[in-house]
């Protein structure tokens, strides 16, 4: 999907010919030319940046190359054969146009309202605090109906083992997913409901209720519990980053929304 969208935006590039070209200051190396338009190291890194991509290899930027200039070929008989821009083209444009102001906004308000060490130590202690100092190792059958969740728990307390049970259960939905065995996960891995029972609950038990959440409802084993050490503020300083910026950024973006002249327009149904 995104090498097709890739493919679409070369073309509205070619095809735009009745837009003046952006004039772009671009110092880095020059790797091919396309009729006299220029793809440089700069272009290229921007290619993978719109790919998802950040660090390729070396064959991978010589394959992307290859085939950017294909598309760029391919694009460029489009532009001499004059095709127009559809309705839906011409707003892909208008959308990577705002797209693109949209981030440069983004990055000159975090530029200005940079995350503090204060602000990352606080998260900090707010998460390990959360995540507090053990793993659980945890399994769960998840039904859409409680009474089925209450009838296989009355199974269970009835004398048959819960991993007897589970294999029942997987058995019977096959293709349930983030069922069963969880693995070694901590509290804020977890919906809301099982981060209440577990901590009270002792290695090797069932929950004696059915635990309900927004997912359904559960019957919960809890199959060993171990002690968990803590990461460094060091080893866990990128990742608060980034969650301290998404903060300030959907704050920072609810904001201009309620400043902007926004309006929906409410449509009759059939006019």
């Amino acid at each position: 999907m995104k090498r097709l969208l890739f493919i679409v935006i070369i073309s509205l590039m070619f095809l735009a010919c009745s837009q003046p070209e952006l004039e772009i200051n671009d110092d880095s190396a020059l790797l091919a030319l396309v009729d006299e338009k220029q793809v440089t190291a700069e272009f290229l890194t921007a290619v993978f940046a719109a790919e998802g991509i950040t660090n390729p290899t070396q064959m991978q930027m010589a394959q992307r190359l290859d085939q950017l200039l294909g598309q760029m070929a391919l694009a460029r008989v489009a532009e001499k054969e004059q095709q127009t821009l559809s309705v839906q083209q011409q707003y892909i444009l208008q959308y990577l146009r705002i797209k693109a102001e949209a981030q440069m906004a983004a990055d000159a308000f975090l530029k200005a309202h940079p995350v503090t060490d204060e602000e990352i130590e606080q998260e900090y202690q707010k998460v390990t605090q959360v995540a507090g100092d053990q793993q659980y190792l945890v399994h769960h059958m998840l039904f859409a109906d409680e009474l089925k969740a209450v009838e296989a728990l009355d199974e269970i307390q009835a004398g048959l083992s819960y991993l007897d049970a589970q294999e029942a259960y997987l058995q019977n939905y096959p293709s349930r997913s983030n069922v069963g065995r969880l693995g070694w996960v901590n509290l804020p891995q977890l919906p809301a409901a099982f981060r209440t029972i577990l901590p009270v609950m002792q290695a090797d038990t069932v929950h004696p209720e059915v635990v309900n959440s927004r997912f359904g409802n559960h019957v919960v084993y809890l199959e060993a519990v171990k002690g968990m050490e803590k990461p460094s503020l060091e080893d866990s300083r990128d990742g608060l980053i980034r969650t301290l910026q998404k903060r300030k950024l959907d704050k920072y973006q609810q904001l201009v929304k309620i400043k902007a002249d926004i309006k929906l327009v409410d449509r009759v149904a059939g006019q």
